[in-house]
Order: C-alpha cells, then sequence, then structure tokens
C-alpha cells in the first residue's frame, strides 16, 4: 500500500443487489464518510461482448446515455441510471469514489495514485477533499507546534539578532571613523609635500651622500610628527624640519655629519656604554 493509501485509509467496497426495479440489498453497512467503491449487480444490470457489440458499447459510453458502465475482461456492463439514482440518495453521506456494474459480485482493484488529485473529474475531486479532510488535523498540530517553538524561542532569537544589529552598526561606525581618520592622514600629507621645495626622497639621499664612514643612520624624518595623532584632532609637525638618528664610535665623527650639513645642529648627543657608541640626534632646517 503506497503513502497516499495509508493516508487515505481504507476504501471500502460495498456490492448493491438489485432484486427488482430499485429494490436492492447491500452486501455490508455502509460507514458514514468512508470513501466506497460501489459494485451494482442483479436485477436490471446487463452485460456484452464489447468485441460483439460495439454499436452497443459506443451508445451505453456516450455522454448523456443515462447508463452507469464499466468495463471487465473485454465485456462492458450497465444499468440505467435512473435504477440507481435511490442508491445514490441513500448513501448521500458516503463518498462514493466509483460505480461499477456486473452479473456477479466482486471486489474491483482500486489503487489511487498521484495522477488521480489532478485529473479533472468527480473521482479526482472526491480524493482531494478526502485527503484534505485527512491531513488537516495533522497539518493543525505541526502548525501549532511551530507557534509555541516561536513564542518559546523567538524572544531570545529577536535579542540574539538586535546584539548583532548593534555590533555591526558599531563595527560600521567605526571604520567610518577609520577611514575619515585616513583620509584626514593622506591630506595631511599632501599638504607636507606641497609646503617644501623638493621631495623627500632627494633630501634623504643628500643626507646620506654626507655621511662619514664611521656613523650609521637609524632614521631620517622629514617633517616629523609635533605629538602623536590623535582621532578627531588635526595632526601637527614640525614644518620644513628634517629628523636625522643614529649612531657612531666616536663623537668627533657626528661633528664633522653636521658640518657637512647645511642649517644643521645636534640637538642631542648621549653615550651608551652597552652598545659603547654614540647615539644622536640631528635636526636640519630646510
Amino acid at each position: 500500500m503506497g503513502l497516499i493509501e495509508k493516508i487515505l485509509g481504507r476504501i471500502q467496497t460495498v456490492v448493491a443487489t438489485y432484486h427488482s426495479g430499485t429494490k436492492y440489498d447491500l452486501s455490508e453497512a455502509v460507514r458514514s464518510g468512508t470513501p466506497v467503491l460501489l459494485v451494482v449487480t442483479g436485477y436490471g444490470v446487463i452485460t456484452k461482448d464489447e468485441a460483439a457489440s460495439p454499436d452497443i458499447a459506443a451508445q451505453v459510453t456516450a455522454e448523456g446515455s443515462g447508463f452507469i458502465w464499466s468495463r471487465r475482461e473485454g465485456k462492458i456492463s450497465f444499468v440505467r441510471e435512473q435504477q440507481v439514482g435511490p442508491l445514490r440518495e441513500a448513501l448521500a453521506k458516503t463518498r462514493i469514489l466509483e460505480i461499477h456494474c456486473s452479473q456477479e459480485a466482486y471486489d474491483p482493484q482500486h489503487s489511487v495514485g498521484v495522477r488521480e488529485f489532478i485529473r479533472p473529474t468527480a473521482r479526482g475531486s472526491m480524493l482531494c477533499g478526502l485527503l484534505a479532510a485527512r491531513l488537516r488535523l495533522p497539518i493543525l498540530g505541526i502548525v501549532l507546534v511551530m507557534l509555541a517553538a516561536n513564542a518559546l524561542v523567538g524572544p531570545g532569537i529577536k535579542a540574539e539578532a538586535a546584539a548583532l544589529r548593534a555590533e555591526a552598526d558599531r563595527i560600521e561606525q567605526q571604520l567610518g571613523h577609520a577611514d575619515e581618520s585616513l583620509r584626514r592622514r593622506h591630506e595631511a600629507l599632501a599638504g607636507f609635500h606641497a609646503t617644501l621645495p623638493h621631495s623627500f626622497a632627494w633630501l634623504c639621499d643628500r643626507a646620506a651622500a654626507a655621511l662619514p664612514g664611521p656613523v650609521r643612520l637609524t632614521s631620517m624624518v622629514v617633517q616629523p610628527l609635533a605629538r602623536n595623532l590623535e582621532d578627531g584632532k588635526r595632526a601637527e609637525v614640525l614644518s620644513r624640519m628634517m629628523l636625522i638618528a643614529g649612531e657612531s664610535p666616536d663623537s668627533e665623527s657626528i661633528t664633522s655629519y653636521v658640518a657637512a650639513l647645511q642649517n644643521a645642529r645636534i640637538a642631542s648627543m648621549e653615550y651608551d656604554k652597552e652598545q659603547e657608541a654614540f647615539t644622536f640626534y640631528i635636526t636640519i632646517e630646510l
């Protein structure tokens, strides 16, 4: 049995045996709301060999012919619709999926496939309604469970989402401040270059060219900062000034280096006992 048939439940097969006219007996009691396959037998049911009587078969199966019919093993059985009318009324509270006709009672094969639900037939419509009725309570239960889970978990998820949004806003604000600070620094550097008649590289090359042999430079800064950079404050530099730092094993070499430079003076000079060398800072007015 397929999944759809398990959901729909048992389809009841009921045999209606006619004795005369519209009088009939049912093979078993019909449960209200149960899908039913109805087999009509007995009085008024006629069976013909379809190959031997093609004209009769065509007349019976024509739309609006007034007959209920079914085919089985190359034969066609039929009965007048007006004879089955009272039976339909008696079974109005059931779901009659199909009516089969036969001169003897039998259990028709009834498998339900997916295609049955998409065919524009009365059987397809009835199967869709039956499936919807069977699934109504399970689906409602699932929806209620999801709503309850959302009510329990929802506040925590909302709080976490709000915290993540706040963190994202904070990071975005920090990035904005960093971009603004970087832009100001670039503008300041461009302004520093514009105030000097020569490039930084040319100034550094001239300072290095005058270097005596024993002296070793550790840094050269053109227009050094007057104080550390602070966010939100304009950068201040020692305008038109060059700062040179280095070390030498003797002070005479430092003095001769300063003499070789123009507008230079020793800002500081100390002897480092561990290094056994003099460390110095020289400033040059540009």
